[in-house]
This record gives structure tokens, sequence and C-alpha cells, in this order.
């Protein structure tokens, strides 16, 4: 069995240059991969509670966003908590700020939102490019427990802003799963011809830049998955794949009324009863 004694003698900066990967790996902090990457952050392995996350904390700086333990900081910040036992909050209720760090793009997907107290303020994230503005989203989540939030309209923006409205104490959000890309992504737009005959998403959305997505058509009561154009169908099933993304695409799921099964209406069950009733009693007649 090996010993403390027999680690590499002489090599100090090697065993220095070890644990500070290690440490790096644990909490996101490792250097940002040329690729885009598709990333979900629990915040659970931060040291809590109650701290400012580490700039770099998986591949992103954080401004007034801070982490606690959720099920042990009681209320809504236990309500919201997902992956337990960390979550994020904005400290005083004041705007938190999130860039890449060491610069570039990133894009939100999604994220589960919660409030920490009632009356439970509205949450709003706006992603910008240098100065402007170039999305914006509210949401009114609740403290009983966290709401899934769609922030893919956020695409490869450098800053996040996540704001309590109208803010102040007492109008800490809380967040939990964040689901996000590293680099360059694309958007997908999902339609569906009529608007009547359901619905079709996709996932992931955005894409990382060169990966694939998969969409899946909900047919609404009374009407079939007919086709899909922007993507190619997995054989009869209502999904469909669209592979190696490197610009922003349509995917668009036409729906066909379904065809009726032929069904007998009460008139012509009465009049084919009295029909057999007849032929019996021709029958006995016989």
């Amino acid at each position: 069995m090996a010993s403390r004694t027999d680690a590499p003698r002489g090599r100090p900066g090697l065993r220095r240059a070890l644990a500070v990967a290690g440490c790096a790996w644990l909490l996101g902090l490792a250097a940002p991969s040329a690729h885009a990457q598709a990333m979900l952050l629990n915040f659970d392995a931060i040291p809590c509670p109650t701290s400012a996350i580490p700039n770099g904390t998986g591949g992103l700086n954080w401004a007034n966003m801070f982490c606690a333990d959720g099920p042990t900081t009681g209320g809504g910040y236990a309500t919201g908590t997902v992956s337990s036992p960390n979550i994020a909050f904005n400290a005083g209720g004041n705007p938190a700020t999130v860039t890449r760090s060491g610069g570039g793009v990133f894009s939100l997907s999604s994220a589960q939102l919660t409030t920490a107290f009632t009356p439970a303020p509205q949450v709003r994230v706006e992603g910008f490019v240098g100065a402007t503005s170039v999305a914006l989203l509210t949401f009114s989540p609740t403290n009983t427990g966290p709401t899934l939030v769609d922030l893919s309209p956020i695409v490869n923006v450098d800053r996040v802003v996540f704001t309590s409205v109208p803010g102040g104490a007492y109008q800490q959000f809380v967040l939990d799963d964040l689901n996000y890309i590293l680099g360059s992504a694309h958007t997908i737009t999902a339609t569906a011809a009529p608007a009547a005959g359901g619905s079709v998403s996709c996932t992931p959305r955005p894409v990382p830049d060169g990966a694939s997505t998969t969409c899946t058509a909900v047919p609404a009561a009374g009407y079939t998955v007919a086709s899909f154009t922007g993507c190619t169908r997995v054989g009869t099933t209502d999904t469909c794949t669209l592979t190696n993304v490197t610009a922003p695409a349509t995917v668009s799921a036409s729906f066909a009324a379904a065809v009726p099964v032929p069904t007998l209406s009460q008139w012509a069950l009465a009049l084919l009863g009295l029909l057999a009733a007849a032929l019996g009693l021709r029958r006995l007649r016989r």
C-alpha cells in the first residue's frame, strides 16, 4: 500500500499544480475550451453556507450572486432546492451579474427559479452584448416551489443581469440547476402548422455550435404528425433530429386531421336493431 512517503520528492511545483488542477475541476475553474460546451450548474460543489460564488465557477464570473445551503436556510431557499443542498441567490435582493470567465460569449437554456419570501417579486433576466440589451425576459415565480423557466432567447451574450422587481430587502430570488452554453450557440425556431394541430419543441435549445438537437412534435386531439421540415424524421416516430448545427435553423412540424373511425349513429343502431328483430320474427314464422 502506498504511503505519504511514496509521493514524488523534490517536485513541489508539480504537486501544487496537481492540487490546483483538482480544485479547478471541482469548482469549474478550468481554462475555457475552444469548443462550445453545454453546462449544468447546480452549485453543490461550492463551499457553503452563505458565501459569494467564486469567480470562475462553471466557467462564469459572478457579481452579487451568493450560495447557501437551501434546506438548512429554510423558507423559499428550501422549497427552491432542486439538487440538494446548495442554491444561489441575489444578496440583499439587489441585481446580480454573470459574465464569462476570460471573456467571450455564452447562452442560457433554462433554470429553476423560486422566491425566498412573500410577497414574491418578479425576476427579470436581461442579456447584453456590450452595452446593448438583446433579450429581456420576465418571470413570476413563487416561494412554494421551483418554476422551470425558459431562458433560450438569451443567446451569444457577454453579460446577463438577474434583477428582482421591485428589489431590495426580502426580495431575493432562488436559483438552481442553471443550464447554459459556454461558447457560440445557435437558436432553433420550432413552429407547428397549423398552430391548432399541436406543438413542437427541441432539446437542447439553443444548440452549441457543431452539436445536434432532437425535436419532438406533440399532436393535439384529433391530429397526427404528417411530416417535418428542416430536420430528419426518425423513422415513423414523432421526433426528428438536426445534426452539426452551425447556424440558426427553423424546424416545422406539419399536422394533419386524423381520419375518424366510422361509427354508427344512435338512429342507425336503432334501425339495425329493428332489422335484426324483424329477421328474427320472420324465422320464427317459418
